[in-house]
Protein backbone atom coordinates (compact mmCIF):
# COMPACT_ATOMS: atom_id res chain seq x y z
CA UNK A 1 0.00 0.00 0.00
CA UNK A 2 1.52 3.28 -0.97
CA UNK A 3 1.53 6.35 0.78
CA UNK A 4 -1.68 7.95 -1.41
CA UNK A 5 -3.66 5.09 -0.36
CA UNK A 6 -3.01 4.96 3.33
CA UNK A 7 -4.09 9.06 3.29
CA UNK A 8 -7.44 7.79 1.64
CA UNK A 9 -7.35 4.96 3.94
CA UNK A 10 -7.28 7.68 6.80
CA UNK A 11 -9.39 10.13 5.37
CA UNK A 12 -12.36 7.21 4.75
CA UNK A 13 -12.18 6.15 8.46
CA UNK A 14 -12.23 9.69 9.58
CA UNK A 15 -15.16 9.99 7.85
CA UNK A 16 -16.96 7.20 9.02
CA UNK A 17 -16.01 8.17 12.75
CA UNK A 18 -17.32 11.47 12.32
CA UNK A 19 -20.95 10.14 10.71
CA UNK A 20 -20.76 7.71 13.94
CA UNK A 21 -20.40 10.67 15.89
CA UNK A 22 -22.99 13.00 13.98
CA UNK A 23 -25.48 10.03 14.01
CA UNK A 24 -25.38 9.55 17.71
CA UNK A 25 -25.57 13.39 18.50
CA UNK A 26 -28.52 13.39 17.10
CA UNK A 27 -30.35 10.44 19.07
CA UNK A 28 -29.33 12.91 22.00
CA UNK A 29 -31.95 15.20 20.62
CA UNK A 30 -34.66 13.20 19.33
CA UNK A 31 -37.94 12.45 21.05
CA UNK A 32 -39.70 9.23 20.77
CA UNK A 33 -42.13 9.18 17.47
CA UNK A 34 -45.32 8.34 18.83
CA UNK A 35 -44.87 10.83 21.30
CA UNK A 36 -47.98 13.96 21.56
CA UNK A 37 -47.16 17.28 20.26
CA UNK A 38 -46.02 20.02 22.46
CA UNK A 39 -46.25 23.50 21.61
CA UNK A 40 -43.12 26.11 22.01
CA UNK A 41 -45.09 27.82 25.00
CA UNK A 42 -45.28 24.91 27.09
CA UNK A 43 -41.25 24.46 26.45
CA UNK A 44 -40.04 28.11 27.29
CA UNK A 45 -41.80 31.04 29.24
CA UNK A 46 -42.52 33.86 26.67
CA UNK A 47 -45.53 36.28 24.98
CA UNK A 48 -47.27 36.03 21.46
CA UNK A 49 -46.77 39.38 19.91
CA UNK A 50 -49.98 40.15 17.34
CA UNK A 51 -48.70 42.24 14.42
CA UNK A 52 -50.61 43.08 11.50
CA UNK A 53 -48.81 39.80 9.50
CA UNK A 54 -50.31 37.49 12.12
CA UNK A 55 -48.34 36.47 15.59
CA UNK A 56 -45.07 35.06 16.75
CA UNK A 57 -43.66 33.81 19.67
CA UNK A 58 -41.26 35.58 21.63
CA UNK A 59 -39.35 35.11 24.85
CA UNK A 60 -37.57 37.59 26.81
CA UNK A 61 -34.82 36.81 29.40
CA UNK A 62 -33.44 39.33 31.80
CA UNK A 63 -29.95 38.90 33.38
CA UNK A 64 -28.67 40.79 36.22
CA UNK A 65 -25.02 42.57 35.47
CA UNK A 66 -23.56 40.98 38.46
CA UNK A 67 -23.67 37.32 36.42
CA UNK A 68 -20.18 36.07 35.64
CA UNK A 69 -19.71 34.15 32.55
CA UNK A 70 -16.35 32.84 32.52
CA UNK A 71 -13.51 35.74 33.49
CA UNK A 72 -15.81 38.16 33.30
CA UNK A 73 -19.42 39.98 34.56
CA UNK A 74 -21.57 41.73 32.22
CA UNK A 75 -21.10 45.00 34.40
CA UNK A 76 -17.54 45.06 33.45
CA UNK A 77 -18.37 45.64 29.65
CA UNK A 78 -19.29 49.00 30.43
CA UNK A 79 -15.96 49.44 31.51
CA UNK A 80 -14.12 48.47 28.12
CA UNK A 81 -16.59 49.63 25.82
CA UNK A 82 -15.98 50.55 23.11
CA UNK A 83 -12.33 50.97 24.11
CA UNK A 84 -10.50 50.17 21.19
CA UNK A 85 -12.70 47.80 19.45
CA UNK A 86 -13.12 50.87 17.36
CA UNK A 87 -9.63 50.39 15.59
CA UNK A 88 -11.67 47.84 13.53
CA UNK A 89 -14.26 50.29 12.33
CA UNK A 90 -11.67 53.09 11.15
CA UNK A 91 -14.39 54.62 8.93
CA UNK A 92 -16.54 55.46 12.16
CA UNK A 93 -13.50 55.91 14.51
CA UNK A 94 -14.52 59.38 16.21
CA UNK A 95 -18.28 58.21 15.97
CA UNK A 96 -18.41 55.12 17.43
CA UNK A 97 -16.39 56.61 20.24
CA UNK A 98 -18.88 58.65 21.21
CA UNK A 99 -21.64 55.43 21.40
CA UNK A 100 -23.22 54.19 24.55
CA UNK A 101 -23.30 50.40 26.05
CA UNK A 102 -27.07 51.11 26.04
CA UNK A 103 -27.16 51.85 22.09
CA UNK A 104 -25.16 48.51 21.05
CA UNK A 105 -27.45 46.00 20.05
CA UNK A 106 -25.45 42.06 20.04
CA UNK A 107 -27.68 39.74 17.73
CA UNK A 108 -27.30 35.88 16.38
CA UNK A 109 -29.57 34.30 13.94
CA UNK A 110 -30.38 30.68 13.53
CA UNK A 111 -31.12 29.35 10.14
CA UNK A 112 -32.80 26.33 8.31
CA UNK A 113 -28.71 26.45 6.50
CA UNK A 114 -25.33 27.52 6.89
CA UNK A 115 -25.30 28.23 3.18
CA UNK A 116 -26.90 31.58 3.46
CA UNK A 117 -28.94 32.59 -0.41
CA UNK A 118 -33.07 32.75 -0.99
CA UNK A 119 -33.99 29.86 0.28
CA UNK A 120 -32.48 30.07 3.96
CA UNK A 121 -34.96 31.58 6.93
CA UNK A 122 -33.99 32.23 10.07
CA UNK A 123 -36.14 30.95 12.40
CA UNK A 124 -34.70 31.78 15.55
CA UNK A 125 -33.57 35.70 15.57
CA UNK A 126 -31.85 36.44 19.15
CA UNK A 127 -31.22 40.26 20.11
CA UNK A 128 -29.75 41.54 23.33
CA UNK A 129 -28.98 44.83 24.66
CA UNK A 130 -28.46 46.40 28.34
CA UNK A 131 -31.43 48.24 30.13
CA UNK A 132 -30.92 49.72 33.46
CA UNK A 133 -29.51 46.61 36.09
CA UNK A 134 -29.48 44.32 33.36
CA UNK A 135 -28.99 43.14 30.01
CA UNK A 136 -32.24 42.13 28.25
CA UNK A 137 -32.02 39.04 25.10
CA UNK A 138 -35.41 38.59 23.01
CA UNK A 139 -35.40 35.68 21.23
CA UNK A 140 -37.58 35.67 18.46
CA UNK A 141 -39.26 31.94 17.05
CA UNK A 142 -40.80 31.64 13.52
CA UNK A 143 -42.62 28.16 13.94
CA UNK A 144 -43.69 27.96 10.61
CA UNK A 145 -43.12 29.50 7.37
CA UNK A 146 -46.32 31.89 7.04
CA UNK A 147 -44.93 33.38 10.40
CA UNK A 148 -41.81 35.10 9.01
CA UNK A 149 -43.53 38.41 8.55
CA UNK A 150 -45.03 38.29 11.79
CA UNK A 151 -40.88 37.56 13.01
CA UNK A 152 -39.51 40.18 11.21
CA UNK A 153 -41.91 43.10 11.43
CA UNK A 154 -41.66 42.42 15.64
CA UNK A 155 -37.92 42.79 14.91
CA UNK A 156 -38.43 45.98 13.53
CA UNK A 157 -40.26 47.32 16.10
CA UNK A 158 -37.01 46.82 18.57
CA UNK A 159 -34.48 47.43 15.40
CA UNK A 160 -36.42 51.39 15.20
CA UNK A 161 -35.39 52.27 18.62
CA UNK A 162 -32.01 53.95 19.13
CA UNK A 163 -29.70 51.50 18.78
CA UNK A 164 -26.40 53.03 16.43
CA UNK A 165 -23.99 49.84 17.09
CA UNK A 166 -24.49 46.70 15.90
CA UNK A 167 -22.45 43.58 17.42
CA UNK A 168 -21.81 40.15 15.95
CA UNK A 169 -19.54 37.38 15.30
CA UNK A 170 -19.44 37.06 11.75
CA UNK A 171 -22.67 38.70 11.08
CA UNK A 172 -21.29 41.00 8.35
CA UNK A 173 -20.42 37.84 6.10
CA UNK A 174 -23.25 36.13 6.87
CA UNK A 175 -26.18 36.99 9.73
CA UNK A 176 -26.68 40.45 8.42
CA UNK A 177 -26.84 39.58 4.64
CA UNK A 178 -28.89 37.05 5.46
CA UNK A 179 -32.08 39.30 7.23
CA UNK A 180 -31.60 41.75 4.83
CA UNK A 181 -32.43 39.27 1.81
CA UNK A 182 -35.21 38.07 3.89
CA UNK A 183 -36.32 42.05 4.73
CA UNK A 184 -36.23 42.02 0.92
CA UNK A 185 -38.03 38.75 -0.01
CA UNK A 186 -41.05 40.09 2.46
CA UNK A 187 -41.28 43.46 1.27
CA UNK A 188 -40.49 45.05 4.63
CA UNK A 189 -38.57 48.13 5.33
CA UNK A 190 -35.44 47.30 7.43
CA UNK A 191 -35.44 49.87 10.30
CA UNK A 192 -32.01 50.35 11.05
CA UNK A 193 -30.68 52.86 8.86
CA UNK A 194 -28.50 54.82 11.03
CA UNK A 195 -26.20 51.97 12.69
CA UNK A 196 -22.47 51.11 12.51
CA UNK A 197 -21.05 47.31 12.60
CA UNK A 198 -18.90 45.78 14.84
CA UNK A 199 -18.38 42.02 13.45
CA UNK A 200 -16.21 40.78 16.15
CA UNK A 201 -14.51 37.89 14.17
CA UNK A 202 -12.59 39.98 12.49
CA UNK A 203 -10.42 41.81 15.47
CA UNK A 204 -10.50 37.84 17.06
CA UNK A 205 -8.70 37.09 13.97
CA UNK A 206 -6.23 39.49 14.24
CA UNK A 207 -6.04 39.16 18.08
CA UNK A 208 -5.83 34.80 18.63
CA UNK A 209 -5.65 33.55 14.84
CA UNK A 210 -1.81 33.30 15.09
CA UNK A 211 -1.74 30.99 18.34
CA UNK A 212 -5.29 29.41 17.78
CA UNK A 213 -5.77 28.79 14.13
CA UNK A 214 -9.56 27.75 14.81
CA UNK A 215 -11.45 31.16 15.84
CA UNK A 216 -14.66 29.40 15.57
CA UNK A 217 -17.01 31.81 18.83
CA UNK A 218 -17.30 27.88 20.69
CA UNK A 219 -13.44 27.83 20.29
CA UNK A 220 -12.58 31.49 21.40
CA UNK A 221 -15.24 30.62 24.56
CA UNK A 222 -12.88 27.63 25.72
CA UNK A 223 -9.70 29.17 25.23
CA UNK A 224 -9.91 32.43 25.35
CA UNK A 225 -13.40 33.38 27.38
CA UNK A 226 -12.69 30.49 29.87
CA UNK A 227 -16.69 29.88 29.15
CA UNK A 228 -17.61 26.21 29.13
CA UNK A 229 -20.83 24.85 27.62
CA UNK A 230 -22.69 22.26 28.82
CA UNK A 231 -24.05 19.92 26.33
CA UNK A 232 -24.16 22.21 23.65
CA UNK A 233 -26.04 21.38 20.74
CA UNK A 234 -23.80 21.71 17.45
CA UNK A 235 -24.58 24.16 15.71
CA UNK A 236 -24.46 21.66 11.94
CA UNK A 237 -27.84 19.80 14.05
CA UNK A 238 -29.61 22.71 14.41
CA UNK A 239 -31.48 22.98 11.08
CA UNK A 240 -32.12 18.97 11.19
CA UNK A 241 -33.80 19.82 14.46
CA UNK A 242 -35.99 22.41 13.25
CA UNK A 243 -36.97 20.94 9.98
CA UNK A 244 -38.30 17.56 12.41
CA UNK A 245 -40.16 19.99 14.34
CA UNK A 246 -41.90 21.72 11.22
CA UNK A 247 -43.41 18.06 10.79
CA UNK A 248 -44.00 16.93 14.05
CA UNK A 249 -44.30 20.30 16.17
CA UNK A 250 -42.79 18.96 19.22
CA UNK A 251 -41.22 21.76 20.74
CA UNK A 252 -38.88 19.95 23.21
CA UNK A 253 -35.93 19.40 20.81
CA UNK A 254 -35.74 23.15 20.30
CA UNK A 255 -34.69 24.20 23.96
CA UNK A 256 -31.48 23.36 23.41
CA UNK A 257 -31.41 26.00 20.35
CA UNK A 258 -32.56 28.61 22.35
CA UNK A 259 -30.18 27.84 24.84
CA UNK A 260 -27.30 27.77 22.44
CA UNK A 261 -28.53 31.16 21.10
CA UNK A 262 -28.73 33.15 24.29
CA UNK A 263 -25.69 31.81 25.11
CA UNK A 264 -24.11 32.97 21.72
CA UNK A 265 -25.22 36.38 22.31
CA UNK A 266 -24.35 36.60 25.86
CA UNK A 267 -20.67 35.37 24.89
CA UNK A 268 -20.53 38.40 22.25
CA UNK A 269 -20.94 40.64 25.34
CA UNK A 270 -18.11 38.88 27.13
CA UNK A 271 -15.95 38.90 23.83
CA UNK A 272 -16.78 42.43 23.44
CA UNK A 273 -15.29 43.22 26.77
CA UNK A 274 -12.25 40.68 26.18
CA UNK A 275 -11.68 42.52 23.34
CA UNK A 276 -11.85 45.85 24.82
CA UNK A 277 -9.44 45.03 27.70
CA UNK A 278 -6.81 43.10 25.70
CA UNK A 279 -6.73 46.34 23.30
CA UNK A 280 -6.80 48.93 26.10
CA UNK A 281 -3.98 47.54 28.55
CA UNK A 282 -2.70 44.12 26.79
CA UNK A 283 0.13 44.27 29.89
CA UNK A 284 -2.78 44.19 32.36
CA UNK A 285 -5.40 41.72 30.43
CA UNK A 286 -3.92 38.35 31.86
CA UNK A 287 -2.19 37.62 28.75
CA UNK A 288 -0.63 34.83 30.30
CA UNK A 289 2.97 33.38 28.54
CA UNK A 290 1.65 34.18 24.82
CA UNK A 291 4.22 36.22 23.03
CA UNK A 292 2.43 35.57 20.27
CA UNK A 293 -0.43 37.30 21.29
CA UNK A 294 1.61 40.70 22.01
CA UNK A 295 3.28 39.99 18.35
CA UNK A 296 -1.05 40.69 16.92
CA UNK A 297 -1.98 43.07 19.41
CA UNK A 298 1.87 44.75 18.05
CA UNK A 299 0.35 44.68 14.77
CA UNK A 300 -2.90 46.23 15.30
CA UNK A 301 -1.59 49.35 17.36
CA UNK A 302 1.36 49.09 13.96
CA UNK A 303 -1.50 49.88 11.51
CA UNK A 304 -3.29 52.59 13.55
CA UNK A 305 0.59 54.62 13.25
CA UNK A 306 1.18 54.36 17.28
CA UNK A 307 4.93 53.09 16.87
CA UNK A 308 5.84 53.57 20.31
CA UNK A 309 2.77 50.93 21.57
CA UNK A 310 3.54 48.80 18.62
CA UNK A 311 7.47 48.60 20.16
CA UNK A 312 6.34 47.90 23.57
CA UNK A 313 4.20 45.14 22.19
CA UNK A 314 6.74 43.67 19.95
CA UNK A 315 9.73 43.86 23.06
CA UNK A 316 7.08 41.74 25.04
CA UNK A 317 6.14 39.19 23.06
CA UNK A 318 10.24 38.59 22.70
CA UNK A 319 10.36 38.19 26.72
CA UNK A 320 7.79 34.68 25.95
CA UNK A 321 7.92 31.63 23.95
CA UNK A 322 8.34 32.22 20.83
CA UNK A 323 10.06 30.00 18.53
CA UNK A 324 13.13 31.31 16.09
CA UNK A 325 11.14 32.00 12.95
CA UNK A 326 8.16 34.35 15.04
CA UNK A 327 11.58 35.72 16.64
CA UNK A 328 12.75 37.16 13.39
CA UNK A 329 9.48 38.41 12.27
CA UNK A 330 8.76 40.32 15.76
CA UNK A 331 12.82 41.71 15.78
CA UNK A 332 11.41 42.88 11.84
CA UNK A 333 8.30 44.56 12.55
CA UNK A 334 9.81 46.04 16.07
CA UNK A 335 12.96 47.57 14.04
CA UNK A 336 10.96 49.42 11.53
CA UNK A 337 8.76 50.51 14.10
CA UNK A 338 12.19 51.81 16.36
CA UNK A 339 12.71 53.16 13.46
CA UNK A 340 9.55 54.88 12.66
CA UNK A 341 10.04 57.01 16.13
CA UNK A 342 13.59 57.75 15.32
CA UNK A 343 14.85 55.42 17.89
CA UNK A 344 17.85 54.72 15.89
CA UNK A 345 20.03 53.00 19.15
CA UNK A 346 17.22 50.04 19.15
CA UNK A 347 16.71 49.88 15.52
CA UNK A 348 20.42 49.22 15.14
CA UNK A 349 19.97 46.74 18.06
CA UNK A 350 17.31 45.11 16.41
CA UNK A 351 18.63 44.62 13.07
CA UNK A 352 21.93 43.10 14.93
CA UNK A 353 19.61 40.67 16.41
CA UNK A 354 18.31 39.39 13.44
CA UNK A 355 21.75 38.92 11.93
CA UNK A 356 22.95 37.05 15.16
CA UNK A 357 19.92 34.82 15.11
CA UNK A 358 18.86 33.85 11.59
CA UNK A 359 20.94 30.80 10.39
CA UNK A 360 19.99 31.98 6.88
CA UNK A 361 21.12 34.83 4.84
CA UNK A 362 18.42 37.91 5.18
CA UNK A 363 19.18 41.26 2.94
CA UNK A 364 16.99 43.50 5.01
CA UNK A 365 18.81 44.15 8.30
CA UNK A 366 22.08 44.93 6.49
CA UNK A 367 20.67 47.33 3.93
CA UNK A 368 18.97 49.34 6.95
CA UNK A 369 22.05 49.44 8.77
CA UNK A 370 24.04 50.59 5.80
CA UNK A 371 21.60 53.03 5.28
CA UNK A 372 21.40 53.99 8.86
CA UNK A 373 25.23 55.03 8.41
CA UNK A 374 25.47 56.34 5.06
CA UNK A 375 22.38 58.79 5.68
CA UNK A 376 22.06 59.56 9.40
CA UNK A 377 25.35 59.58 10.84
CA UNK A 378 27.16 60.01 7.34
CA UNK A 379 29.71 57.51 8.40
CA UNK A 380 30.35 55.96 5.19
CA UNK A 381 33.26 53.69 6.44
CA UNK A 382 30.95 51.77 8.98
CA UNK A 383 28.30 51.81 6.21
CA UNK A 384 31.21 50.12 3.75
CA UNK A 385 32.24 47.78 6.34
CA UNK A 386 28.75 46.47 6.79
CA UNK A 387 27.65 45.85 3.28
CA UNK A 388 31.62 43.98 3.33
CA UNK A 389 30.07 41.86 5.58
CA UNK A 390 26.79 40.94 3.95
CA UNK A 391 29.28 40.15 0.82
CA UNK A 392 30.76 37.77 2.81
CA UNK A 393 28.37 36.48 4.72
CA UNK A 394 26.46 35.58 1.47
CA UNK A 395 29.36 33.95 -0.20
CA UNK A 396 29.63 31.44 2.66
CA UNK A 397 25.80 30.60 1.78
CA UNK A 398 24.57 27.52 0.16
CA UNK A 399 21.45 29.11 -1.63
CA UNK A 400 19.80 29.30 -5.03
CA UNK A 401 22.22 30.46 -7.67
CA UNK A 402 19.68 32.72 -9.35
CA UNK A 403 18.86 34.20 -6.30
CA UNK A 404 22.39 34.66 -4.91
CA UNK A 405 22.84 36.71 -7.92
CA UNK A 406 20.23 38.84 -7.29
CA UNK A 407 21.41 39.63 -3.85
CA UNK A 408 24.82 40.56 -4.95
CA UNK A 409 23.38 42.79 -7.74
CA UNK A 410 21.43 44.76 -4.86
CA UNK A 411 24.60 44.62 -2.51
CA UNK A 412 27.50 45.18 -5.02
CA UNK A 413 25.58 48.63 -6.55
CA UNK A 414 24.98 49.82 -2.80
CA UNK A 415 28.53 49.34 -2.37
CA UNK A 416 29.33 51.10 -5.10
CA UNK A 417 27.55 54.01 -4.22
CA UNK A 418 29.22 54.07 -1.12
CA UNK A 419 32.37 54.40 -2.49
CA UNK A 420 31.50 57.27 -4.74
CA UNK A 421 30.51 59.06 -1.57
CA UNK A 422 33.43 57.80 -0.04
CA UNK A 423 35.67 59.72 -2.51
CA UNK A 424 33.69 62.69 -2.87
CA UNK A 425 33.87 63.12 1.24
CA UNK A 426 37.78 62.73 0.61
CA UNK A 427 37.86 65.58 -2.27
CA UNK A 428 36.07 67.87 -0.17
CA UNK A 429 38.47 67.38 2.93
Amino acid sequence: MDLRDRLEKIEGLKKKVQQISHSHQERKYQVPKNSRSVPISEILTGNIVNTPHGSCFYTEKKIPLETSFGDYSLLEAEQYFPGRANFNISRFKNKVADIQLNQALFFDTETTGLAGGAGTYIFLLGLGYFTGDSFCVRQYFMSDYHEEEALLWAVNQLFAQDFKLLVSYNGKCYDFPLMQTRFIMARLPLQLTDHHHLDLLFPTRRLWKKRLQDCSLSNIERRILNIKRDEDIPGYLIPHVYFRYLQDKDARPLKPIFEHNLQDIISLVILTTKIGQVLLDPFRAGMGNHGIDFYSIGKIYEGNKDYEYSSRCYEEALNHNLTDEESLEVLRLCSFAYKKQGNWKQAKKAWRDIISLSNEFILYPYEELAKYYEHQLRDYFEAFNVLEEALLCLEQQNIDPENKDKLLRALNYRLERIKRKQAMSKLKK
